[in-house]
């Protein structure tokens, strides 16, 4: 985060614009005071400001909401001071649960499908052979009876509904 008045303006007077208490609040009246010098585009918003601009208007929004910002293991939290503790200790068992586990990568667990099959059964049998990796082995007994007769496949020449043949 570096100085830029017109950040600072910006993520400001966002943040007091949404913070504020009421008309009678002291940020309506630092809203007024900044407005008098002030004028923001129509188009300001969160998602138009700058990186920098971005850190002020979160860090000026948590102070005005009275929230603290929590880091454990280079994460940063921000949340209200009675939720710190169990953010901890929430931290601390799963960081305890997730020793020396190991994480499939994401090619791994990508699926393939097959080609066309002359029955829905078919082709389910046919998935689940392909992607026994991340299905298991006795994928499946899990479903119910599958439908082994031939599928009647979309012609796109021909209409589905009869209002399609009216029109």
């Amino acid at each position: 985060m570096y100085f830029d008045r017109f950040d600072i303006c910006e993520a400001y007077y966002l943040a007091l614009s949404e913070c504020h208490g009421g008309q009678w609040s002291p940020e309506y009246a630092r809203l007024c005071r900044l407005r008098k010098s002030f004028k923001p585009s129509p188009l300001l918003s969160v998602d138009t400001l700058s990186d920098n601009a971005r850190e002020i208007y979160a860090r000026a929004s948590a102070r005005m909401l009275g929230l603290v910002t929590l880091e454990i293991d280079g994460t940063e939290f921000t949340l209200r001071p009675e939720s710190a503790e169990s953010v901890r200790t929430l931290c601390a068992s799963i960081k305890a649960k997730g020793k020396g586990r190991k994480f499939k990568r994401q090619s791994e667990m990508a699926r393939q499908y097959p080609e066309r099959a002359a029955s829905t059964g078919e082709y389910v049998a046919r998935y689940e052979s392909l992607n026994s990796k991340i299905f298991g082995t006795a994928a499946l007994t899990r479903w119910a009876p599958l439908n082994y007769n031939p599928t009647t496949h979309y012609d796109p020449t021909q209409p589905i509904c009869a209002e399609e043949v009216l029109t």
